[in-house]
């Protein structure tokens, strides 16, 4: 925010389900002010988007070290909603 970027933060799921050090980080972001956005569907996910495109970053902490398999649901739709914003800020610049 300092150097002029407006962050959002997408949690896919219940903040009140949020465990471990992810829980600690969100209790330390909260106080910032930054608006965390829970997502349970594709369509808030796209209302979210649309509301955010274009966007120059996005950083993702959906899958961890044991996760197996492709991404299905809604954590594919994450990553592809993030591919595309991504394209998007491409061609505006």
């Amino acid at each position: 925010r300092a150097r002029g970027a407006m962050p959002h933060v997408a949690l896919l799921g219940e903040r009140a389900r949020v465990r471990g050090d992810s829980r600690l980080h969100l209790e330390r972001l909260v106080p910032t002010g930054v608006p965390v956005v829970e997502i349970a569907s594709e369509s808030a996910l796209d209302r979210l988007i649309a509301s955010l495109a274009p966007f120059d970053q996005a950083l993702d902490a959906l899958l961890g070290t044991g996760a197996r398999g492709a991404p299905e649901g809604l954590i594919a739709a994450v990553i592809a909603a993030t591919k595309r914003g991504q394209e998007m800020a491409k061609e505006n610049q």
